[in-house]
């Protein structure tokens, strides 16, 4: 008996040896290691959230930067426009996730083309006219003999041919090198960071890139870099920023970011190679000048930055631990990208320029009236500014920092100039001076209408520009704020972009958000430290251990309580190292070890003792069962037939004579050219949280509203309607150029809101999830009234008001117009229809447009309702909606409608 006792406690011995050894094997297995990233994921879910350093800011080439300035990539020039305004405003650091490795081609100059130009052609053609017009009055009057005047023919020609030779010069400057213009922006700017990307062995560098890649080792590698390892990575070229811009920048890093072997981005590293060079990450090389370029110090464990300054004024080393890979382990913000860091639209710094070329303008016009002659810098704000513009093309020219510090300090003076200027009674003494003419008694009926036409006119053209300055000087203020002292990072996050990855918060995470979260965990010094595998062995042996000595003697419920309770308490010291500590001490082979070490050890013991085997068999039956039906059984009322009423928004589309467009198609090619169509229209709608009903040929049926609960659920379907049309655009372009389709395809939108049947429809054995009703068959009906307006998107007065009364959405990115209230075919109820527009500039002048022409229209006024449609087409020549108005004016006026027309029309077609 002793004997079988001490062969079962070498047994349990065994067990426990060697179930820790199995599951540490497996971690050499991918799949585990997925587990193990999962545990991972979910704890840095549980932390408190990591604050966000103020500091930080993502500046977002976005979807309404690229509306605004145009398809992306975009010219140099604009950027560096940008840096030019960075500095304005204080920025601390900019930093390009944006790779220029190779040159772009010869840009314009606006403001030579727009100004400087124009400017030396009507000097050069005013200075020969008054020549010529001065020799031939000398002529004329015999002050000179004619036998004199080839001399001066003579002098004439030579004047000619030397502003003929001005001309060309300035000419040939609207031709700009965007490259060089950028580099001398970013030089001047002073704080600028681009990419070196470090190449594998596989990977060649661009050809041409040779001086470049040397500038950058010679000058963008880590400062104050003492080396007391080698584990760093290394690659065996860099792919560097263009010479031109490379040559001005401060400094440059790499912008490789490292993927687990899920595909999730979890770590960082801050330091690489290339063979001939120590570089660090796009991120911590500018972090490195931010916090006064301390010593860096790279350990086998950790990165000491010796004497840091923070902005919060201290000094201080920083500790920044490394996995046994070498990496920094990156403490993201529990959010997806959107709602991570401060973030502004490069749109907000683009069409500043544009209001300030605006208030220039109004300005310009007041000072040729003369009507800012009522203060004193009133009449010098014009040629202050040019002298400003002349000096920005000094800097330019000479490339000189200290001229950019005098054209910004130039710059806030006029500001505040215009300021003083516009806020004042800078017109009171000329509305004085006109009061005092008017008065008078002897002032004749036409002067004295001149005079207060005058006064009107001054009051006007001052408040306009007054306002545009007021906005103007907002938008500075707004942008001063945003800006001083950032730590700013640019990057294209466009709908269109593909620098796209997952993070353990985000599967769609904008990868510029990467390089935030790195300076932000530096900043934070919120960092996280992963134990290396050998701890985790270790206290897997050692608990299991533990745990085979404890139930040596233990019955099998008290081996289950006690396995439960170690898994218990291991778990929640993990949770609490990581929570409180930022230790990860890899839990998944502690865990399983510990859970199969009992469940084998308990099982064992089942083995000895058929009673207590019959126990715990059971134990464990009704145990496992529960879980199972836990995991694998849903609700089951979700697979029988049946609907449920819910307020929701149809969408049905359209493709405009798509059948003749498929009768001159091969079959094949036709297939291909639906599912591209297709594909990409779906993926709007899905995006934007809509569930795709069916296909029926080239037609989509949508509805946004189920089975998730959507409460802007009319507003997600507009917005997709309007990307759909953004879309249509860029496929029928696609299409053009790989010459796949024999004419453009062009989609009809229809869309309704309202409550509608929606659920399993059809047989046990075969059902659709789907919807039904009223309100859909009107979205159905909307679809094909777009043909009678010659209009593209028509929405129901049911979604226009869900809109209106929402309080979430962001209605900018489309607008809608009224049209007429209509019985469609099959609904007797009269429907004012809306047609959804996307935002864009011309828009709002349109749309003004259009309804003083439906106003008069609808107030039977045709003759005057005709004359504001023809005028809104002049202006917008393809708008439908205008067409069709119009041509219901003329009939009308032949045959006018019944004295008591109510306005609604009854559609005789689907």
């Amino acid at each position: 008996m002793e004997i079988h006792m001490r062969r079962h406690r070498l047994i349990q011995i065994g067990i426990a040896l060697a179930v820790p050894v199995v599951f540490s094997a497996l971690l050499l297995i991918p799949r585990f290691r997925y587990i193990d990233f999962t545990f991972y994921d979910q704890l840095l879910g549980l932390r408190p959230a990591v604050p966000e350093s103020p500091r930080v800011l993502l500046l977002n080439v976005d979807d309404d930067a690229i509306s605004r300035v145009g398809t992306w990539p975009w010219s140099r020039s604009i950027l560096a426009d940008g840096l030019l305004r960075l500095g304005e405003f204080g920025a601390a650091a900019a930093i390009f996730d944006i790779e220029y490795i190779d040159p772009s081609p010869m840009g314009v100059a606006p403001e030579v083309l727009n100004e400087e130009f124009p400017r030396v052609l009507n000097d050069s053609f005013a200075d020969i006219q008054n020549q010529t017009e001065q020799l031939f009055f000398a002529l004329q009057q015999e002050m000179i003999p004619l036998a004199d005047a080839e001399d001066f023919i003579f002098e004439l020609g030579d004047l000619t041919r030397s502003h003929r030779d001005r001309l060309l010069e300035t000419a040939r400057a609207i031709a700009r090198d965007n490259d060089r213009y950028h580099g001398t922006a970013a030089g001047l700017f002073g704080r600028a960071y681009y990419t070196n990307t470090i190449l594998d062995a596989e990977d060649q560098a661009l050809p041409g890139t040779e001086a470049a890649a040397a500038f950058a080792r010679e000058n963008f590698g880590i400062p104050n870099l003492i080396l007391e390892t080698e584990n760093y990575p290394s690659g065996n070229a860099i792919q560097p920023v263009i010479e031109p811009i490379g040559r001005n920048a401060v400094g440059a890093g790499f912008p490789n970011v490292p993927v687990d072997p899920d595909g999730v981005r979890r770590r960082i590293d801050l330091v690489q190679g290339d063979g001939r060079q120590i570089f660090g990450q796009l991120a911590f090389r500018p972090l490195l000048d931010y916090l006064g370029n301390p010593e860096v110090v790279v350990r086998d464990r950790s990165i000491l930055l010796r004497g840091a300054s923070y902005p919060d004024g201290s000094t201080r080393n920083v500790r920044i631990p490394r996995s046994t890979d070498g990496r920094m382990l990156i403490t993201w913000p529990p959010r997806g990208f959107d709602d991570t860091f401060r973030q502004l639209s490069y749109s907000r710094i683009y069409t500043l320029d544009q209001f300030e070329s605006d208030l220039v303008f109004n300005i310009e016009q007041l000072t040729e009236a003369r009507f800012l002659t009522g203060h004193e810098l009133g009449m010098e704000l014009l040629p202050w500014y040019r002298e400003i513009q002349q000096l920005r093309e000094e800097m330019f020219a000479q490339a000189d920092r200290d001229l950019y510090e005098l054209y910004l300090e130039e710059r806030a003076y006029w500001f505040m100039a215009v300021e003083e200027v516009f806020q004042t009674a800078t017109i009171e003494p000329l509305l004085a001076q006109i009061d005092r003419i008017l008065a008078s008694e002897n002032l004749a009926d036409d002067d004295r209408l001149f005079y207060q036409e005058t006064r009107e006119e001054i009051i006007e053209q001052f408040n306009a520009t007054a306002e545009v300055a007021g906005d103007l000087l907002q938008r500075r203020a707004e942008l001063l704020q945003e800006l001083n002292d950032s730590f700013i990072i640019i990057g294209w996050t466009g709908i269109s972009t593909t620098d796209i990855g997952v993070n353990p918060f985000d599967e769609r995470y904008m990868n510029v958000g990467t390089h935030a979260a790195v300076a932000n965990t530096i900043l934070q010094r919120d960092f996280l430290i992963e134990l290396p595998y050998i701890v985790s062995i270790l206290t897997a042996l050692l608990l299991s251990l533990l745990i085979g000595w404890l139930v040596r003697n233990t019955s099998a419920r008290r081996t289950i309580i006690l396995g439960i309770s170690m898994l218990i308490a291991v778990t929640v010291a993990v949770w609490a190292l990581f929570v409180f500590g930022g230790w990860y001490l890899r839990p998944v082979v502690i865990l399983f070890s510990i859970g199969s070490v009992f469940i084998a050890l308990s099982l064992f013991k089942f083995y000895l003792t058929e009673s207590e085997k019959r126990y715990i068999s059971g134990a464990f039956s009704r145990y496992l069962s529960q879980d199972v039906v836990r995991e694998i059984i849903n609700d089951p009322s979700r697979l029988n037939l049946g609907g449920e009423k819910r307020e929701m928004t149809a969408l049905f589309t359209d493709v405009k004579g798509f059948s003749t467009i498929s009768e001159q198609m091969d079959p094949q090619d036709l297939v291909t050219l639906l599912n591209r169509y297709l594909s990409a229209m779906s993926d709007i709608i899905l995006e934007l949280g809509g569930t795709i009903d069916k296909y029926e040929g080239d037609a989509i049926i949508a509805f946004f509203g189920a089975p998730l609960d959507v409460p802007d659920h009319a507003y997600r379907a507009c917005l997709a309607s309007a990307r759909m049309k953004q879309m249509e655009r860029e496929l029928n372009r696609q299409f053009e150029q790989e010459g796949i389709s024999p004419g453009p395809l062009l989609t009809r939108i229809g869309m309704n809101s309202g409550e509608m049947v929606v659920g399993n429809m059809g047989t046990e054995r075969k059902m659709d999830y789907t919807m039904m009703g009223h309100n859909v068959n009107l979205a159905a009906r909307l679809e094909g009234v777009n043909k009678q307006y010659s209009s593209w998107i028509l929405a129901s007065q049911s979604t226009i008001d869900q809109i209106a009364d929402g309080s979430s959405q962001e209605p900018a990115a489309f607008v809608w117009r009224r049209l007429d209230r209509v019985r469609v075919v099959g609904v007797n109820e009269p429907v004012r229809l809306y047609e959804i527009l996307s935002a864009a500039d011309g828009t709002a002048a349109l749309l003004n447009g259009f309804e003083q022409g439906l106003e008069l229209f609808e107030k039977a006024q045709f003759h005057a309702a005709m004359q504001q449609f023809s005028a809104t087409l002049e202006e917008f020549p393809d708008d439908g909606p205008s067409r069709t108005y119009l041509e219901r004016c003329r009939k009308f006026l032949d045959n006018p409608p019944p004295a008591n027309w109510d306005g609604v029309f009854s559609l005789t077609q689907k």
